[in-house]
C-alpha cells in the first residue's frame, strides 16, 4: 500500500486485537493490492511503447504521466533488468519532471546526477538508486548528460546482465495459475527480484513480432507434445 497510498492500514492490520478490524483491514489491503498489481501491468504496457530493446541509446527514459508515484521505482528496475541499460521513469505534474532511476554497473547514478544538485528541487539516492525533481525544461539536457556518462563509462555499451534461474520447470508447469502464484509476490524490486524460471528441451515453433512497429516478439514452444504461446514485450 505504500507504494501507492497510506502505509498505516498494514502496521493497524498487525497490531489490532479486534477481529472485525482485522478482517476489514484485511480486505482493504487485499483491494489495494489488486488495484496497485493492476495500474503496474498499465504502467509496464505504457512504459513498453516508449522504448526498443535494440536501440542504440545508452540509457532507457520513459514519461509515465498519470500514474502512482511510487510505481515508478519498480518499473525503473524492471527496465534496467531486461535492457541493462540506466533506467529512468518520469512523470511531469506542475511543469516539474519526478523521476525514479535504476542502474548497475554501467554508471554510478548518485555520482552522474551530483553534478546537477544546482539545478534539482529534490534529489537523493546512491550509485544503483535515486530519485530527482527537476523543471521540465531542463531535462533534455540532464538526459543527454547522462548519455554521455553512460557511454564514457568503464564498460562503455550497456550489455545484457547474466540471468541467473531460480528454478527449473518443465514446460506444463508455466501455467495461469504458476503466473498468479508468483504475481501475488509482488512489488518485486531490489530486495524482492521477480523469480526466474528455465526450461530446457523447449521447441520453438512460431517465432513472429507482433504490434505496432513489430515492437513485441511472440513466440511458440513445443515439448513433450504440449505447446504454449509466450510473448515479450519490447523484445522484437
Amino acid at each position: 500500500p505504500g507504494r501507492m497510498g497510506d502505509a498505516e492500514p498494514s502496521l493497524e492490520l498487525l497490531i489490532t486485537n479486534n477481529i472485525s478490524e482485522a478482517r476489514a483491514l484485511a480486505n482493504r489491503l487485499d483491494a489495494d493490492n489488486h488495484k496497485r498489481r493492476d495500474q503496474s501491468k498499465q504502467v509496464w504496457e505504457h512504459a513498453s511503447t516508449q522504448f526498443d530493446i535494440n536501440s542504440d541509446d545508452p540509457i532507457v527514459a520513459v514519461q509515465c504521466d498519470g500514474f502512482a508515484m511510487g510505481l515508478l521505482g519498480p518499473l525503473a528496475g524492471r527496465l534496467n533488468e531486461l535492457t541493462g541499460k540506466p533506467s529512468i521513469a518520469y512523470q511531469v505534474v506542475d511543469g516539474l519532471a519526478r523521476a525514479s532511476c535504476r542502474s548497475n554497473e554501467s554508471l554510478d547514478l548518485h555520482t552522474a546526477l551530483s553534478n546537477h544538485t544546482d539545478k534539482f528541487k529534490r534529489f537523493g539516492g546512491h550509485a544503483r538508486a535515486a530519485g530527482f525533481s527537476i523543471e521540465l525544461e531542463l531535462m533534455p539536457s540532464l538526459l543527454d548528460d547522462i548519455r554521455k556518462r553512460t557511454a564514457w563509462s568503464a564498460l562503455n555499451a550497456p550489455m545484457l546482465p547474466a540471468l541467473y534461474a531460480d528454478a527449473e520447470v518443465k514446460l506444463e508447469d508455466l501455467t495461469i495459475s504458476t503466473w498468479n502464484f508468483i504475481s501475488s509476490m509482488e512489488p518485486f524490486g531490489e530486495g524482492n527480484r521477480q523469480p526466474v524460471l528455465v526450461t530446457y528441451g523447449a521447441v520453438p515453433l512460431d517465432v513472429r513480432t507482433v504490434g505496432a512497429g513489430g515492437k513485441h516478439l511472440k513466440i511458440s514452444f513445443e515439448a513433450n507434445g504440449r505447446r504454449i504461446d509466450s510473448i515479450g514485450f519490447g523484445l522484437g
